[in-house]
């Protein structure tokens, strides 16, 4: 560290000394109680993120075996796992584009137009315009 910086960090860590002497106690356990909150606070939001990321890669895990099922010809498996998908996707109120556009072609597949062009549209109004 070079001189320059270590006077910097002590300056400033005079600066905050100095600063805390003008408080009153109570607001001294207010920003610890704060700091702590804080603290805590990004605790929780790593631990969420962790989760997250983890769920989210094992919902695209089955994405791509449903549509290795249908690359396979097995329409049906491979139907009712992206069901699965978009009731999971539509609970946490994320819905996803490409189990949209995979039922869409499963449906296509197994010869319900009807319902191959719901998921399209489905697929048309999740996808902002250009």
């Amino acid at each position: 560290m070079s001189a320059d910086c270590r006077f910097a960090t002590a300056a400033k860590s005079q600066a905050v000394y100095n600063a805390a002497m003008w408080l009153q106690p109570w607001e001294v356990e207010t920003l610890m109680l704060d700091a702590a909150a804080i603290a805590l606070a990004v605790l929780l939001f790593r631990f969420i993120q962790r989760v997250a990321t983890r769920y989210r890669r094992w919902t695209i895990a089955h994405w791509m075996i449903a549509r290795t099922l249908r690359l396979q010809g097995k329409t049906q498996e491979a139907i009712a796992i992206q069901l699965r998908l978009e009731r999971e996707w539509n609970e946490a109120g994320d819905p996803d584009p490409y189990v949209y556009e995979e039922l869409e072609t499963l449906y296509r597949d197994a010869g319900n137009a009807e319902l191959a062009e719901a998921y399209a549209a489905k697929l048309r109004a999740s996808r902002p315009a250009q």
